[in-house]
């Protein structure tokens, strides 16, 4: 076992911000400081019959090398959809965009209700105080809070994202927390170089 349980950090790479978030997450955040793996997500090249959802799960599992309770924060780092006004929606593109949210890339409800207990595949390898991260804008409103109560629950781990829009690295507050139980508090944020 690992010294210390692993911080996974999930960048799109297609993305036009993801070679920036992988930058800064291999130089401040990255290996080896914190037990530290940046992981690529590639939303058009998935393994066929998956979606980004069920890749990001996957590659999380062999990133934590297969070991139960070995993940401290896992972070998907992507875009939050907005309104023709620039208003967060609360869905998360894991990959491509708005495009995304038609081939099944985004964290919306139909998409988990959808994929139901394929979802609980990722549940047990978290640390007992360990997180998963949703990194975008506005992923914490709308239907977004909904997502991270889903996933909360599935996987028995607290859930953190954004309310608000972001503008690079740092968390906007307020930064909303998700409970296994469906509890919702706001937060400070932990940012990405303090993990």
């Amino acid at each position: 076992m690992n010294a210390k349980p692993y911080v996974i950090d999930m960048v799109d790479v297609h993305s036009k911000g993801g070679a920036y978030f992988k930058e800064m997450v291999q130089k401040y955040g990255g290996p080896p400081k914190f037990n530290a793996k940046v992981v690529d997500l590639v939303g058009g090249f998935c393994r066929t019959g998956y979606n980004a959802i069920l890749d990001m799960m996957d590659k999380a599992i062999a990133a934590a090398e297969g070991q139960y309770g070995s993940i401290r924060c896992l972070a998907v780092w992507g875009h939050g959809l907005v309104d023709s006004d620039h208003n967060p929606i609360g869905v998360h593109a894991l990959t491509g965009g708005w495009s995304g949210v038609d081939d099944g890339y985004a964290l919306t409800v139909s998409w988990l209700n959808e994929l139901g207990s394929s979802m609980e595949r990722l549940r047990g390898y978290f640390d007992t105080s360990g997180r998963f991260e949703i990194r975008g804008c506005g992923a914490a409103v709308g239907q977004g809070l909904e997502v991270m109560k889903i996933l909360a629950a599935r996987w028995q781990v607290e859930v953190h994202a954004s309310a608000a829009n972001s503008m690079g690295m740092a968390w906007a507050a307020p930064v909303k927390a998700v409970t296994a139980d469906g509890s919702v508090r706001i937060i400070d944020g932990i940012e990405y170089d303090r993990r």
